[in-house]
């Protein structure tokens, strides 16, 4: 072989895809030919192709359990019309593949759903790409969402996310879950009723132009507590970005105690946007109130 035509043979077998790590998470995957890491979420994105490709953990969930869950009834309440489930094999293990459609913002995108995972929990891959694109855009997601490899946990919780924020001893960071972190005083075994905690996450969707009706909407929609009452909210900037605060007393679902929830909204990155809740036992609001606002006024955007 000619030393020019072995260069170039060489040159093509390095220029094959390789695994890319999920910043954040201890997902790997080999993303499509122009797909970039996500600015809004654990995963990939293409803007030409109006493609994503998201990763989800879930600590300590039973892989069987969220199998079994992957129903044509219960897809059908996200709006996903399941076209086929299969099983897969992901580094040995017995996994789920869901192809099919979903309706969102008013187009048709198809969808891949894929649920492995290991003795440290569940992993979930969801891709999405308008219906319409060609077959071989398709099957390139596919064996992307398919090329799945899990490894370590990464060693810093703030990898791969756009802030950084400081966590009081009282209340360190304790899990990092996709594109979101949890402050709390414990985790993994019951909290007493009223325990402060914070979470700081991504979003990915539209807010529209009313930022306080969307932060009062997404107040009123918490799951945890009921009864809740009237909402206050302040405009403030977080990071140097405007955003709006609600806050409100509610009643705690499970415990029937009062307590006190915060919701922060900030519009980040194009449909993107970060979301802050708090929660913490009526009594205690005056000691937690400003050490929640202290560590939401500590957050930085970072590049």
């Amino acid at each position: 072989m000619r030393p020019i035509a072995f260069l170039l043979s060489f040159l093509g077998a390095a220029a094959v895809a390789q695994p890319v790590a999920v910043p954040g998470t201890r997902a790997s995957l080999t993303p499509p030919e122009g797909f970039a890491p996500s600015e809004r979420f654990a995963g990939f994105e293409s803007g030409s192709l109006g493609a994503s490709i998201m990763v989800v953990e879930i600590p300590e969930a039973p892989l069987e359990e969220i199998m079994a869950a992957f129903t044509p009834e219960a897809l059908a309440t996200q709006n996903i019309t399941a076209a086929a489930r299969r099983e897969v094999g992901i580094g040995g293990v017995t996994s789920v593949l869901v192809t099919g459609q979903q309706q969102a913002y008013g187009e048709t995108f198809d969808k891949w759903i894929l649920a492995t995972g290991d003795s440290l929990g569940v992993v979930m891959v969801t891709a999405a790409l308008p219906q319409g694109a060609s077959g071989e855009a398709q099957q390139e997601i596919e064996r992307a969402v398919l090329s799945l490899t899990i490894g370590a946990a990464p060693e810093d919780l703030f990898e791969g996310l756009p802030f950084r924020l400081d966590a009081p001893e009282a209340l360190p960071v304790r899990k990092r879950i996709g594109a979101s972190l949890l402050l709390a005083q414990g985790y993994g075994e019951a909290q007493p009723a009223g325990a402060p905690f914070y979470i700081a996450a991504l979003g990915a969707a539209p807010l529209g132009d009313d930022i306080a009706g969307a932060a009062v909407q997404r107040l009123r929609q918490t799951p945890t507590v009921r009864d809740i009452g009237p909402v206050e909210t302040r405009e403030l900037e977080v990071g140097g970005m405007p955003g709006v605060e609600a806050i409100a007393q509610a009643v705690d679902a499970d415990s029937g105690e009062p307590v006190m929830v915060v919701l922060v909204l900030v519009p980040t990155v194009e449909n993107g946007y970060l979301i802050i809740q708090a929660m913490v036992g009526a009594e205690a609001w005056e000691e937690w109130g400003p050490r929640f606002r202290a560590v939401t006024d500590s957050l930085v955007w970072t590049p």
